[in-house]
């Protein structure tokens, strides 16, 4: 929201905002104590009477609260600016400290009306604006309030009101911004408005939301990120080319959201290559004395001609927030870790997941120190969670990949300690505990919690790739599992097949190929096989490539043992690389067979020799316990 004139003058009442600001800031340096200390804050932690504290933080509020009011009531008749200030401080507090919608309102509905009484003054009308902003946020918020509707009409309404007013362009793009907050519009109409006035550094902005809205979608709205995207590189270049220079903010919302969308394609390759500008980003961020505390940033906006002329042209802008230093640290840590998390042969992941989480506990810390309201200190150690649940949640894939168990069992435990999972991180969680299950051999438990996975989400593609996982399961369960595993993945196919998802498309493939139906000699199975394949490259995924080349070479150990061999053992020494005990025992193995066919006596047996070792580590898995609470009662196979 823009600044709002401060008067001059008026000694006893600027006093007595100084009051309300002092017990205001007096109050916020309690926040911290009065919520709970995390269970898995690594800070050291102090027993404080939060009833005691609690109780200092409402007298407190309550003095700065008495202080405005006592301006309001004063006996002599207001300075209408001071009034209008005096009003939209104390809706504020009222609003952000207490969630008093009805007084809010009220207070702010006064000072509206006193500010259309006052004329067309720029102070005025900026104050008017403030108080308009504010009450929307209310009436709109408030879960309790039944004028969500008044709320969106009054936001159309001042959106009309500064288009008339071409002199207020900064209060049009602050209404514009909640807008797209509220959820109640594209960024492409901020962008358009930007375009027509030349306010570039905007229209930069607005299509990096733009994007970002899109990719929020999933999958269909990868495309039209895509042209977004395009579309910011190229003014940004425009920019450069003339010497414009572009914030490191801005910089970096870009290379994140193009990492973004190329993992979400499944082009971990060239994901990959982004990386290192992402990390060059954060390095110049780390020496960057121009970023906020908060993470917020001025957009410069073109002024008005009439605003030149009145000397109001240095300075204008509008206020918008990203992220806090640390917070994009850690997130570029968990971005980097996801992006090598299909390399399964390299421990890259596990390394930049383990800094992440490092990266959280110092956030942890300073959230639990941190000054601010109370809505903002909880806010704080929101995204300190949600931030540590994404980190942990792939932290746990990554170290079963690479047979870790006992550390995916303690990251695991961690993650209980967080509580439900939100959003998309709950069905999340139960997916890696799936995965730990199925890795530990517990087939029917991991079948079990698979499914709950539909009464968790009704994300498309996470219940394609736990069905998908439940057929895998169940070909190694008697006649059947076999059976009914035949019939889902029929079932299956015509959502596959058409995903835009490649990545759930390539592991539909793998699983149909491999499905029991299927002769290892036909046609079908060796096309599917290739594409798969040929997909592995493109995803970076060692992981996909092992499973791959193991069945490929299965056929190929009777038509052409040569390439047989040259497949199974490259799958073995991935395997081997990735500490995989159960892809090196079955690529092994096939690789025992080869070599037999092909008269390598010496070498298969050997081989043989080695094999027996990789399934005595499989063994070890198979005496791990199931987790208590885990798996729900009464499942049953049908």
């Amino acid at each position: 929201m823009p600044p709002t004139p401060t008067p001059a003058g008026a000694a006893p009442h600027l006093v007595l905002w100084h009051l309300a600001e002092s017990y205001l800031t007096a109050a916020h340096a309690l926040s911290p104590s009065l919520l709970p200390t995390p269970q898995h804050s690594s800070s050291a932690t102090v027993d404080v009477d939060i009833e005691r504290a609690r109780a200092r933080y409402t007298h407190l509020i309550r003095a700065s609260i008495t202080s405005l009011t006592a301006i309001l009531k004063s006996s002599k008749r207001l300075p209408p600016t001071i009034e209008l200030r005096t009003r939209l401080r104390l809706a504020q507090i009222l609003w952000e400290e207490c969630r008093d919608a009805k007084a809010a309102e009220a207070i702010l509905s006064k000072a509206i009306i006193l500010a259309q009484q006052g004329g067309n003054g720029h102070q005025h009308v900026g104050i008017k604006f403030a108080c308009q902003y504010l009450l929307i946020k209310i009436l709109v918020g408030n879960p309790r309030s039944t004028g969500t509707g008044a709320g969106r009409q009054l936001l159309k309404s001042c959106l009309r009101e500064c288009g008339e007013r071409e002199v207020v362009t900064e209060w049009s793009y602050a209404f514009l911004l909640l807008e797209i907050e509220l959820g109640g519009a594209s960024a492409r109409g901020m962008r358009n408005f930007a375009m027509g006035r030349g306010d570039e550094e905007i229209v930069l902005y607005a299509l990096l939301l733009e994007a970002a809205q899109n990719l929020r979608t999933g999958v269909e709205g990868v495309e039209k990120a895509g042209e977004c995207l395009r579309g910011y590189e190229e003014l940004l270049g425009r920019r450069v080319d003339r010497g414009v220079p572009v914030r490191n903010e801005i910089r970096l919302m870009g290379v994140v959201l193009g990492i973004l969308r190329l993992t979400m394609c499944a082009h971990t390759a060239a994901a990959l290559q982004q990386l290192g500008l992402l990390h060059q980003a954060l390095d110049a961020l780390a020496s960057d004395p121009n970023w906020t505390p908060d993470g917020s940033f001025m957009l410069q906006v073109r002024p008005h001609e009439s605003q030149s002329q009145m000397g109001r042209a240095v300075g204008v802008g509008v206020r918008v927030k990203w992220c806090e230093r640390q917070e994009l640290f850690a997130f570029g840590y968990l971005l980097s870790g996801v992006c090598h998390l299909p390399n399964y042969a390299s421990s890259k992941s596990i390394t930049f997941l383990d800094e992440g989480l490092k990266m959280v506990a110092i956030l942890s810390a300073n959230a639990s120190t941190t000054p601010g309201s109370v809505s903002e200190v909880t806010e704080r150690r929101r995204r300190v969670d949600v931030m540590r649940e994404y980190l942990l949640t792939y932290m746990v894939f990554a170290l079963l990949l690479r047979s870790e168990f006992d550390a995916a069992l303690v990251r695991l435990r961690a993650l209980d300690q967080i509580g439900l999972g939100v959003g998309i991180l709950g069905p999340m969680r139960t997916m890696v505990k799936i995965a730990y299950l199925q890795s530990t051999g517990k087939f029917d438990d991991a079948l079990a919690l698979s499914a709950t996975i539909p009464q968790q989400t009704q994300d498309e593609e996470l219940l394609l790739l736990n069905l998908l996982n439940s057929v895998a399961m169940m070909r190694g369960m008697g006649a059947e599992g076999q059976g009914l595993a035949e019939r889902m993945l029929q079932d299956l196919e015509p959502r596959c097949s058409t995903s835009k998802n490649t990545s759930l498309r390539t592991a539909w493939q793998l699983v149909r190929a491999t499905s029991s139906s299927n002769d290892p000699n036909t046609l079908l199975h060796r096309t599917l096989l290739d594409s798969t394949f040929t997909l592995t490259s493109t995803h970076a995924n060692t992981h996909l490539r092992t499973l791959t080349l193991t069945a490929l070479s299965q056929p190929f150990a009777h038509t052409n043992p040569a390439q047989g061999e040259a497949m199974s053992t490259s799958a073995y020494v991935v395997a081997k690389k990735a500490r995989d005990e159960v892809w090196c025992g079955v690529s092994g193995e096939v690789a025992r067979g080869v070599w037999e066919r092909m008269g390598k006596v010496g070498k298969a047996g050997r081989q043989g020799e080695v094999n027996w070792g990789h399934w005595g580590g499989v063994g070890e898995r198979l005496e791990r316990g199931v987790p208590d609470g885990w798996v729900p009662d009464g499942w049953v196979l049908r």
